[in-house]
């Protein structure tokens, strides 16, 4: 999501690679770190048997404290969300300011330079999102609305 914001960065050509890179080397580091935990604790079997790995590793490794996995898959999807809406205004704002939105989506709060109008018009359309149904349609709902972008 950070090209998507780079003319809010100060000095971009120099501040977007260094944040690419730091941050590409640091979920690389916790993916892998991760991972071998997964297998040092469970089997081969165990992996493939788990509808939710990172549940069944908690059960295993932390007992009780298991049931706080929800909680942070919870925390996970939040930030999501907030980098989503964060974004999604952003191209909102500029689709409305190159003439291809109405003009109403390009203003700006006065005192705090945020593309409110598109902020707003974000929230019906997550309410829709919301109640299509199950989870497995409002992924594939949501996956088609990011293809888009």
């Amino acid at each position: 999501y950070l090209n998507f914001v780079a003319e809010e960065v100060h000095s971009p050509e120099k501040t977007l690679p260094l944040a690419i890179c730091v941050s590409m080397a640091i979920v690389t580091f916790c993916y892998v770190l991760i991972n071998v935990a997964y297998y040092t604790v469970m089997t081969a079997g165990e992996l493939l048997a788990s509808e939710a790995v990172a549940v069944t590793f908690a059960e295993k490794v932390m007992g009780n404290f298991s049931l706080a996995v929800p909680v942070f898959v919870a925390l996970s999807c939040f930030g999501s969300m907030n980098g989503v809406t964060f974004v999604v205004s952003r191209l909102f704002y500029v689709a409305s300011r190159e003439k291809q939105l109405p003009e109403i989506l390009s203003m700006i709060h006065i005192r705090r330079h945020t593309p409110l109008p598109a902020v707003l018009i974000l929230y019906p359309l997550t309410m829709v999102q919301l109640f299509v149904g199950n989870i497995y349609s409002l992924l594939n709902f949501i996956g088609f609305l990011r293809m888009l972008y």
